[in-house]
């Protein structure tokens, strides 16, 4: 770039003189600017001039007859002159008067112009155009270009708009911009590209399942969020909780469906004692409002414990068919009050109780389960995962269920485990349950991830899982019992 003439002003004069000379100077180029001092025809004319009207003058005065004449002589040879004037401060070639870098002088920046406007008229009446690129004072330093790209002033305008560079195919596009107008765009194609190396990238159990790179969609009706989590400590327990809505739910193309698992958390007091409470539910696929039947008996549950236990009600096996028999009236009336059938709202049930303290010094604690259908409770350690709750799928009865709500309340079953130390309670729904029995390596790679209580991210995203065949929704609240810790006085 040429360094600009230190305090110069650029302002180019596009056009002035009479109307054929303005059309005329409309053919320069920057390489041929318009003429600003006189060229060797009009020196040539006005010396003619002057001499004829000199000698005229010297001739009258010798003549008295003749100064009429030399009078006229000298007033057309003065409006002559100004006619072949040139517009504006013109210099001459040899001037010492600050120059334009091409060679030509430049003109002075017009005293009324506020830099904005790309025009003006001359007292004269001409019309001056200003350069696009010349500086605004007091904004732009003096002889500096403004960015952007240079505009050719003296462009003829019949040879149209300046040719625009061809476009970069290297050139990344817009997601909403297509490199072939006519083709139709890919539904399973992610619009935008990969954003690199993802470290919460999804678990992957065996290979990619037909789901992995299918986009998500929306149920028709509203419905629950497709994803919630929760973390909390009670006591000496840490507490994750997550809901994921099953890959085979969220990308089905004709009729998706909603996220019809729930949980819920909560806490009690009785006998001076505090308690976890645990509530996770599975709706069938099959029941039409499965999702609501979920969230009902799920909350329902948590809520009826809460009143039981705080009333100085042991939890036993009377409070859980008396819980039990509670949330089926209750789904049933729902049901009645939206004009629907109560199996539109079918759905299973697992419930822990879980003191937020040892029972016994080294010994653990009880923790009461009682359920309805087939959501699993496991318990894992140093030793692998053992089942202790839930119906045990095996065969061809794997999507079968013997009891749930709210057709069966008395149907329920119920145990108390001891929790140990440096141990684990997993409450899940089919989902998460499913792949610990059917995915030979998914018991000790989830037994590594979730060793010591993971953050809540992580473990929303072991539970997105990926695995073919598994594609149903998937639950789960884990309970970290510390080591180490003494009783409870």
């Amino acid at each position: 770039m040429t360094k600009p003439h230190q305090g110069s002003q650029r302002t180019d004069v596009m056009s002035y003189g009479p109307p054929h000379e303005r059309a005329a100077s409309h053919a320069h180029d920057e390489r041929q600017p318009p003429l600003r001092y006189w060229s060797n025809g009009r020196r040539l004319i006005a010396a003619a001039l002057c001499v004829a009207a000199a000698a005229l003058l010297s001739a009258s005065y010798y003549q008295p007859h003749l100064r009429p004449a030399s009078v006229i002589v000298v007033i057309l040879t003065g409006g002559i002159l100004f006619r072949l004037w040139p517009r504006g401060k013109a210099f001459p070639p040899d001037s010492k008067s600050r120059r334009h870098p091409g060679g030509f002088p430049a003109m002075a920046q017009p005293p009324h112009d506020n830099g904005q406007s790309t025009g003006m008229r001359s007292a004269a009446g001409t019309q001056i155009r200003l350069n696009q690129d010349a500086p605004t004072p007091p904004q732009s330093p003096v002889g500096a270009r403004p960015p952007g790209p240079r505009q050719d002033v003296y462009r003829n305008p019949q040879q149209g708009p300046p040719r625009q560079s061809p476009p970069n195919p290297n050139q990344a596009l817009h997601p909403n911009q297509a490199l072939h107008p006519g083709q139709a765009p890919n539904p399973n194609q992610p619009l935008y590209p990969p954003r690199g190396p993802n470290p919460l990238r999804p678990l992957v159990f065996v290979r990619p399942s037909a789901y992995s790179t299918a986009q998500w969609r929306l149920p028709q009706l509203l419905a629950q969020p497709g994803v919630t989590a929760d973390q909390a400590c009670v006591g000496d327990l840490d507490v994750r909780a997550a809901s994921v809505v099953g890959r085979g739910h969220r990308h089905a193309a004709g009729r998706p469906l909603p996220r019809q698992d729930a949980f819920q958390l909560g806490t009690a007091r009785c006998g001076g004692r505090g308690y976890l409470l645990v509530a996770v539910a599975d709706g069938t696929s099959s029941a039409k409002y499965a999702d609501l039947g979920a969230s009902i008996a799920a909350v329902g549950a948590v809520g009826f414990l809460q009143n039981r236990l705080q009333a100085d009600a042991a939890p036993d096996e009377k409070s859980c068919a008396e819980m039990f028999q509670w949330l089926a009236d209750t789904i049933a009336s729902v049901a009645q009050q939206e004009g629907h059938r109560p199996g539109d709202y079918t759905t299973t049930l697992l419930v822990a109780v879980v003191p937020d303290a040892p029972t016994d010094l080294g010994a653990g604690r009880e923790v009461l389960l009682c359920w309805i259908g087939d959501s699993p409770a496991w318990q894992f350690n140093g030793d692998g995962w053992h089942q202790v709750a839930g119906h045990a799928k095996q065969g061809y009865d794997q999507n079968t269920l013997d009891a749930s709500l709210p057709s069966g309340p008395r149907l329920f079953q119920h145990t108390t485990i001891r929790l140990a130390p440096a141990t684990a309670l997993a409450l899940m729904t089919d989902g998460l349950g499913d792949v610990l029995t059917n995915v030979s390596s998914s018991q000790a790679e989830l037994a590594r991830r979730w060793a010591a209580p993971p953050p809540l991210p992580e473990f929303l995203r072991d539970l997105d899982f990926d695995a073919p065949g598994q594609d149903d929704d998937r639950t789960a609240v884990l309970v970290w019992c510390p080591a180490g810790r003494q009783a409870a006085p």
